[in-house]
């Protein structure tokens, strides 16, 4: 159900998809006897279009907005969608903004430190730190009665993970899949991005991230700027250039570890487009260690 700008898919139970196709953004909301709990307001114009999809839906006012992180692509515009709503959020999310000078964002009241139950009527939102992955204020939500699970911008099904993985903490991502894993009750992931995706992605994501860090490794062990020298190919400006020879560098490694991925990954959406970055973002993350 829909209009042309926005469509509401059902997820079962009693949540639903609310898709705004401009960019791609995908929330969830869910609909009690009492009111209901929104995911992400995305951004002005989404929200304006999010609240007439909720009202598509039901009457039902919305009570709790919960921000899923602190990106401004999922989290601007709750005054539209409902200003009288108490915004949920990690416990230092409006810190977090307030220290990048980002104003106009409602502020979080309801702080999520560890663990909290969001209980609405019949609905409840599991709220979970899992600490740090796509971001430091990242937190799951999880509708064990509609057996879904939203960790946004960290699984997409179907795709290698977004570009050069921006701000990603790569063993706290594999620590949050992990934790994710465990919850035996949880069949569908949301993303923010992507259609709703099958549990097993969460495993999927899993391996990839170890087979990637361990792709990025063994060619940074096999192709740097000494065996460059050493094998004598290079041109001498590149010896006098050290960009152009660290440019060298990672494009040769990404080039290899790429191959050693394609085998498992070849077939995943974005892989000839967006592994090489994937790849140039663990090198970084693994000469840094951040």
């Amino acid at each position: 159900m829909g209009d042309p700008g926005w469509s509401v898919e059902p997820l079962g139970g009693d949540s639903y998809e609310f898709v705004w196709p401009t960019g791609y953004y995908r929330t969830v909301f869910s609909v009690s006897d009492e009111g209901v709990i929104a995911l992400d307001p995305i951004s002005r114009d989404a929200a304006a279009a999010y609240r007439d999809a909720i009202a598509s839906v039901t009457d039902q006012p919305v009570t709790y907005i919960v921000y899923s992180h602190e990106h401004l692509d999922h989290i601007v515009g709750a005054e539209v969608l409902a200003p009288d709503a108490q915004i949920v959020g990690h416990k230092d999310l409006g810190a977090n903004l307030t220290s990048r000078g980002i104003t106009g964002v409602p502020l979080p009241t309801v702080l999520v430190e560890g663990h909290r139950r969001l209980r609405l009527g019949e609905v409840t939102w599991e709220l979970y730190d899992l600490g740090p992955n796509h971001s430091r204020t990242n937190l799951a939500v999880v509708n064990r009665a509609d057996r879904w699970a939203a960790l946004i911008d960290v699984i997409a099904g179907g795709l290698v993970p977004y570009r050069n993985l921006p701000v990603t903490d790569f063993v706290g991502t594999m620590r949050s899949l992990e934790t994710l894993d465990a919850f035996d009750d949880v069949d569908v992931t949301l993303d923010g991005h992507c259609p709703p995706a099958p549990r097993e992605w969460i495993d999927n994501y899993r391996r990839y991230y170890r087979d990637l860090l361990d792709a990025a490794a063994a060619a940074r062990a096999e192709v740097n700027e000494v065996s460059i020298l050493n094998d004598g190919d290079y041109r001498p400006e590149e010896l006098a250039d050290g960009v152009a020879m660290t440019d060298r560098m990672f494009d040769e490694t990404a080039a290899l570890a790429v191959e050693r991925l394609r085998p498992a990954y070849g077939a995943w959406g974005g892989f000839e487009r967006w592994a090489p970055m994937n790849v140039d973002r663990a090198l970084i993350y693994l000469i840094t260690g951040e």
